[in-house]
């Protein structure tokens, strides 16, 4: 099981046709049934990050999964960093490049997440 978290809403459609397209380039399938309940689901965000993607797979790919979407759906990404440190991060803006940050756990609410003020400046568009 993976979770990524994007900073903007995207279209449950582009989701589905993106995590289509990534297993069947992956994985070289006719047809994957990406529907529901079944293979992913998603939850709103508050904070600086809007949806969270649950996709219940093998979490060998997610770094290269992370980076696909934030191409593919044009938004930045977080992901786990696997550290034992449960609130530092990694982002992957839309061009693929992997920041490390940190999350401001002041006000501690479920479906909340807000990066730290040292990382704040990685959400802004680039020029």
């Amino acid at each position: 099981m993976m979770d990524f978290l994007l900073q903007h809403a995207v279209e449950p459609e582009r989701i589905q046709v993106a995590l289509a397209t990534f297993y069947r380039e992956r994985e070289a399938l006719e047809q994957e049934p990406w529907t529901g309940q079944q293979a992913y689901h998603t939850d709103p965000l508050t904070g600086d990050f809007a949806l969270r993607i649950t996709v219940y797979r093998s979490a060998t790919v997610e770094p290269e999964l992370a980076v696909y979407l934030a191409r593919k759906l044009h938004t930045k990404v977080i992901i786990s960093d696997e550290s034992l440190y449960p609130f530092s991060w990694l982002l992957i803006d839309e061009t693929g490049e992997q920041h490390a940050i940190y999350e401001d756990v002041g006000d501690e609410e479920p479906g909340h997440f807000t990066v730290d003020s040292r990382h704040r400046y990685l959400l802004t568009p680039r020029k």
